[in-house]
């Protein structure tokens, strides 16, 4: 949200993997009316926000970082039992 309280960006991500997010962002889209009223009433803002969509890919990145280190503390176990054992 900005300062101002003009336009919020809310991020979303879907539960089904065999959805298409594009279409989840389309349909998204297509709600935004209702929503941003939806929004206004219930919170009680004199300016509601304009509302803009996008797909949520902190939890790919996190999963990602996460694969990697478990790599390399793999590597690492590994050169370390080759260390110990030079047979």
């Amino acid at each position: 949200m900005t300062g101002d309280l003009r336009q919020a960006r809310v991020f979303f991500r879907l539960l089904d993997d065999t959805a298409d997010k594009k279409e989840v962002a389309r349909a998204l889209e297509r709600a935004t009316p209702f929503l941003r009223t939806s929004a206004g009433r219930a919170l009680g803002l004199r300016v509601t926000p304009a509302l803009t969509f996008e797909y949520d890919t902190t939890p790919d990145t996190a999963r990602r970082v996460d694969q990697l280190l478990r790599t390399v503390r793999d590597d690492d176990e590994k050169h370390e039992d080759e260390k110990e054992d030079p047979s």
